[in-house]
């Protein structure tokens, strides 16, 4: 019979776990919200019921660690694609901005400049 070093450890059973709540993590199928937002042609100033709605938005999604997708889109003929582009996307940042002026994580919102790819000066907010 091999005999054991004097320094070996006998192995020892480990102690019971101990259970621990986790949080539970938002599923794919958590509800969503969606926000649409109008803006005046060629403006891309934030009109006082964009701000309310906004306003709810950031509280929600601060008590619900919730994400934020922009999508903002101009309307424009093709030849204007680049002017409607830009349109948006200082619309889709200027939400970005209220957003987080409201204390909503600036890594929790994403943000879409669609230009002219829908015929409308507006923009939609999705919280997941």
């Amino acid at each position: 019979m091999p005999k054991e070093p004097p320094n070996a450890e006998v192995a020892k059973t480990p102690p019971p776990l101990t259970p621990v709540a986790i949080p539970a993590l938002r599923s794919e199928s958590s509800p969503s919200s969606q926000r649409t937002l109008s803006f005046a042609q060629d403006k891309t100033d934030l009109n006082d019921a964009a701000k309310a709605e906004l306003t709810t938005v950031a509280e929600n999604v601060k008590k619900s660690q919730a994400s934020v997708r922009v999508e903002a889109y101009a309307t424009g003929t093709a030849e204007q694609a680049s002017v409607a582009r830009r349109i948006s996307l200082s619309r889709a940042l200027a939400i970005r901005a209220f957003l987080i002026d409201k204390g909503v994580n600036a890594l929790s919102i994403n943000v879409q400049a669609l230009g002219n790819k829908k015929p409308t000066d507006s923009a939609e907010v999705f919280v997941k």
